[in-house]
């Protein structure tokens, strides 16, 4: 502590909860705001509230998706899962029930504050676990700027995931016909049906100069999802052992 002191760090929680939270919005935060923001991403808020459909909703898939990858393989199986899955919201509801809130009411109206105020963006910095806080028009033209490289991006007339969806079909089952890949890899890297379109978001260089930004394309649930993460999987080992391969940089 006192060595903290002598090199003129702040020792005070406050003062280090400021360091986790930028803000270049137009909009001033208060201190209530600003801490709660402070918490960071892997802040969870305890809720009483259950959408039971939702959640029926979810363990069904689950149980489909055990079922379609032949994972319960015998009836006694089969039947232990559902009871499992069948009795998991029961439990689930009485857990919430008997969890203590962690915002206070106040706190609460804050962050609905927050929430509802549709002139800012609140986004991950890109690098750490620090809360950026910028006006959203900015964000937006900054990210237009990106995305009207050519050199980078292209603009197309069409969304054409259904059609690459379709073509990734195709190809997967002519390697698996071929006998190039077996039927388990085949399900593994073709894609689920009604693929998901990319979509791009952009996390701020909060240290450079005019804050720029960095785009991500998501691609979860995407056309070639499965089959880039099965190939991920399976090139990964070999890369580590590549002379230039840099774990993080």
């Amino acid at each position: 502590m006192s060595n903290l002191i002598k090199m003129n760090v702040s020792c005070y929680q406050n003062s280090l909860d400021k360091k986790l939270v930028y803000n270049i919005s137009h909009r001033y935060l208060n201190d209530t705001e600003e801490k709660l923001l402070a918490n960071g991403w892997k802040f969870s808020l305890n809720t009483k509230k259950l959408i039971h459909l939702s959640i029926k909703s979810e363990l069904e898939h689950i149980y489909f998706i055990l079922d379609k990858r032949k994972m319960l393989t015998s009836n006694d199986k089969k039947s232990r899962i559902k009871s499992l899955l069948s009795y998991f919201p029961s439990k689930l509801n009485k857990q919430l029930k008997s969890d203590v809130l962690n915002l206070s009411p106040e706190e609460k109206k804050v962050i609905s504050n927050l929430l509802h105020d549709k002139s800012i963006i609140i986004s991950k910095a890109d690098k750490g676990n620090t809360v950026e806080i910028l006006d959203k028009q900015d964000y937006i033209n900054k990210g237009n700027e990106l995305l009207n490289d050519k050199k980078c991006f292209e603009k197309i007339s069409s969304n054409l995931t259904e059609q690459r969806e379709q073509s990734l079909f195709k190809f997967l089952l002519k390697l698996k016909n071929n006998k190039i890949i077996n039927e388990k890899v085949y399900h593994e890297m073709r894609p689920n049906t009604c693929s998901r379109t990319l979509e791009a978001y952009f996390l701020v260089k909060v240290h450079k100069i005019n804050q720029p930004v960095r785009p991500i394309i998501y691609s979860n649930n995407s056309y070639n999802y499965n089959t880039v993460k099965y190939l991920a999987k399976l090139l990964t080992p070999a890369m580590t052992f590549n002379k230039p391969y840099i774990k993080d940089s």
